[in-house]
């Protein structure tokens, strides 16, 4: 500047901020000082602004036709509706008539589809770790060759943030492409190896003129298992305690921690309720008591005040709710990871409750549910577990009993569906009285005498079924100290609803009560239980089911009013967060509740937990207190849990952590779980996938689950995540039968579940079949084996790393 004459100046300015920057980059973002010598400053044209794009990012397999029809005034008819935004070919049928009985009819073929677009392979879901070419087609639908950039933008999809500079080498190509032909992009993508939010990625094409961009949230699944430990803890008036993490495996990876006090009963039957009622399964057992949870919770809606109070709350409560961020598919978001919802429970239980307590869509929800109860009835009268098995006895007679007791409750279907349900009902008798045990003398089992039981009254037993019936009794009797303690409160109970006062039948089952009795644990702070139950070898049959199953034994014998309160008041002590451990052990306990109605469990509950920079507080108090919270703590923190009552109170510590599978596989003997993969060779036929090798895209992998174990396993649900570089090759949801197994194969969008109603001692084998659909290095997570109406009994399978390639 020293060097120049200001008489030679024409013309000077200074640019700042955006424009500086718009016209010469980084270098200018501190300001540019333009000079000209020669006339007036001509600045150089900024970069033309891209097109507007909008983001496609529905892309639902189905769309719901609802059209919008506008009659012109040149007697045209105009129909607008929505569609999804994906690349799709759609038949559309029209039928129109006119008032006199004339018709037209008329079909087209709609594509949805725009003039550029891009379409990227997107995996459904990630690994932690998990190395993916992301590869994408960008379709050129015009008449002109096109030329243009393709970036890739990728952000934490719960709390914004973007991570594109971290899990991308590079996020912007060029391509071209020539006349309605296509070509292809790629961006290789690493997930952090502490990534546990969803990815929410984002790929745009953009030309001169035109732009498409589709938008897809993959969530990241760990490459460790997510456990929640329950500590319990009991404190005296304003005492506090210090968190100490202890107990933990080495390589645990402490995600969080929670606290909750013990429920009032009215709170720990509407929570149980609402997790029942939106239980993610959909076998014959859950829908029977999804419809029993909608059923309790309308009759109660009618006359507790308590219920229509909670129901304006949670109403309040969702209408003053903050907007949040995009969520996951309701299944990942409940089912696959669970991490995500616990910062949030507190919202998703209000709107569960608020939609649970609503009268009017009860009603709707009875209605669907019985009408899936009687499509899963077979020609025999007998119900199968899943859709398209054979009936399953165990399954048939629990939902016959279910009947009776909602029956015993005053429910009664709506008139129009009076006939429909008494006709599944004859039908399921019929089953349950015709099934008999040939081992045995063709007696009736247990369970069937207990289910026929509830309709002594009510149904017309010949005097050959009520023989029947008898016999069956006194076989069990002449076994009686050989069955499980659930099965002998099973049996009193049927003994005395079958038999009069002078039958000895009767006496024998009051002499065996009393003796049940005197076994009994009993103190005042938790309740009643029996050492038995931890004993019993019981695949189908949890701790509160056979406390259900006692305390009904005992209404019926009348002599003892303080068993049931006692029995009730463990149960509630032994509570989770929400339900209980099954939804069989959920309902039964919800049916003690809903029979008992003096307060149980009166003593106010009010904790605090300090941890960090963070304090929460957790009260049994109905209607302004929440009975568990969380707080995000990786506890290198103190965590500081402190009684705010002057008197003695229970609590229980929830510590959420990641940690490998093989240190909760190591704790099971009684079920091994393999998992191997192979792939197919002209020469050699199935070859095992070894370590390092790649698969090529579009090879056809093989999936054998191998399950190993010492006795026969009842209700079993198997969980097998695929890895990211797989797509299935079968996509059907069906009932199969393999290796003497027959089992319902669920596909989902993560994996597949399979539901076994039996899986026989030794070892048996599924095999399945997936196809590589992506390019990168994959991690393999466990499959998971566990007894539906036991979770004790679980079991990890193998991991491993696995290479995809052209």
């Amino acid at each position: 500047l020293s060097s120049l004459s200001p008489t030679a100046i024409s013309e000077m300015m200074v640019l700042k901020g955006a424009d500086a920057s718009a016209l010469y980059g980084a270098r200018a973002a501190n300001g540019v000082l333009v000079i000209s010598t020669k006339g007036a400053i001509v600045l150089p044209q900024a970069d033309a602004p891209e097109p507007v794009v909008k983001i496609r990012k529905n892309f639902n397999e189905t769309a719901f036709f609802y059209p919008r029809i506008y009659a012109g005034a040149d007697g045209l008819y105009t129909l607008t509706f929505t569609m999804p935004e994906s690349v799709t070919a759609w038949n559309w049928k029209m039928l129109a008539h006119t008032k006199d009985a004339r018709f037209a009819y008329a079909e087209r073929t709609i594509n949805t589809q725009l003039n550029l677009m891009v379409q990227p392979n997107m995996p459904r879901l990630l690994y932690q770790g998990d190395k993916i070419n992301l590869q994408s087609r960008i379709s050129n639908m015009d008449t002109t060759a096109v030329k243009g950039t393709v970036t890739c933008l990728v952000e934490d999809a719960i709390t914004g943030q973007d991570l594109t500079a971290t899990v991308l080498a590079g996020n912007k190509t060029t391509f071209s492409a020539d006349k309605k032909l296509s070509t292809y992009a790629g961006f290789m993508l690493s997930v952090p190896a502490n990534q546990i939010n969803p990815l929410k990625i984002v790929i745009k094409a953009a030309t001169g003129s035109i732009a498409d961009a589709e938008e897809h949230i993959i969530p990241v699944f760990s490459t460790k298992v997510f456990v929640n430990k329950v500590v319990p803890i009991v404190l005296k008036s304003k005492e506090e305690t210090t968190f100490k993490n202890t107990g933990l495996p080495a390589d645990a990876e402490v995600f969080g921690l929670g606290v909750s006090v013990p429920q009032m009963p009215q709170a720990a039957l509407i929570n149980s309720l609402s997790w029942l009622a939106n239980y993610s399964f959909n076998c014959a057992e859950q829908t029977f008591n999804k419809l029993s949870a909608n059923i309790t919770a309308l009759n109660i809606m009618r006359y507790d005040k308590t219920a229509q109070t909670l129901y304006q709350k949670a109403k309040d409560e969702l209408a003053n709710e903050s907007p949040t961020l995009e969520k996951l598919p309701t299944e990942l978001d409940n089912m696959e990871l669970p991490w995500l919802k616990l910062a949030n429970k507190r919202a998703e239980q209000q709107k569960q409750l608020f939609n649970l307590l609503d009268t009017v869509k009860s009603i709707e929800k009875i209605d669907l549910l019985l009408a899936r109860l009687y499509q899963l009835q077979n020609v025999d009268g007998g119900i199968t577990w899943f859709d398209g098995g054979k009936s399953s006895e165990y399954i048939s007679t629990y939902i016959l009993a279910g009947f009776g007791k909602i029956k015993n409750e005053g429910w009664i279907p709506k008139t129009k569906n009076l006939d429909k349900q008494q006709a599944f009902i004859d039908k399921l008798i019929y089953y349950c009285k015709n099934q008999r045990n040939a081992a045995v003398n063709s007696i009736l089992d247990g369970e069937a005498l207990y289910a026929l039981s509830y309709f002594k009254g009510d149904y017309a037993f010949s005097s050959d079924d009520l023989n029947l019936i008898k016999a069956s009794l006194k076989e069990h009797w002449g076994k009686m100290n050989r069955l499980s303690l659930s099965d002998q409160a099973l049996l009193i109970t049927a003994t005395y609803r079958f038999t009069t006062t002078s039958e000895p039948l009767r006496t024998q089952a009051r002499q065996h009560l009393l003796s049940i009795r005197e076994l009994a644990i009993e103190d005042t702070q938790n309740g009643i239980r029996w050492k038995a139950i931890s004993d019993q070898d019981n695949l189908n049959t949890s701790a509160e089911e056979t406390l259900a199953f006692l305390a009904e034994a005992f209404d019926e014998e009348g002599k003892d009013a303080t068993v049931k309160p006692g029995i009730l008041k463990w149960i509630l002590s032994a509570k989770p967060e929400e339900g209980w451990r099954t939804t069989k052990g959920t309902a039964a306990a919800i049916k003690l509740l809903t029979e008992q109605k003096a307060t149980v469990l009166s003593e106010a509950s009010n904790i605090s937990l300090s941890g960090g920079n963070q304090t929460i507080s957790v009260s049994n108090d109905l209607f302004k207190g929440n009975t568990a919270g969380f707080i995000k703590t990786d506890l290198k923190d103190k965590a500081v849990i402190k009684n705010l009552t002057d008197q003695p109170t229970k609590a229980a510590a929830n510590v959420y952590y990641f940690t490998s599978a093989q240190n909760l596989d190591s704790l099971n003997r009684q079920v091994k779980l393999s998992k191997k993969l192979f792939y197919y060779d002209k020469e050699k036929g199935l070859q095992a996938v070894k370590l390092g090798q790649v698969l090529k895209a579009g090879e056809k992998i093989t999936v054998v689950l191998s399950i190993t174990a010492d006795k026969p396993l009842k209700f079993v649900f198997l969980d097998d995540k695929r890895a990211a570089a797989f797509e299935p090759v079968y996509k059907t949801s069906e009932y199969k039968y393999q290796d003497g197994i027959s089992f319902y194969q669920s596909v989902r969008d993560t994996g597949l579940q399979l539901f076994a109603e039996l899986v026989p001692s030794g070892t048996s084998t599924i095999r399945y079949e997936l196809q590589v659909s992506q390019e990168g290095t994959f991690f393999s997570g466990p499959a998971v084996l566990q007894c539906m109406y036991n979770p004790d009994i679980v079991s990890y399978s193998n991991t491993e790393i696995l290479n995809a390639g052209k």
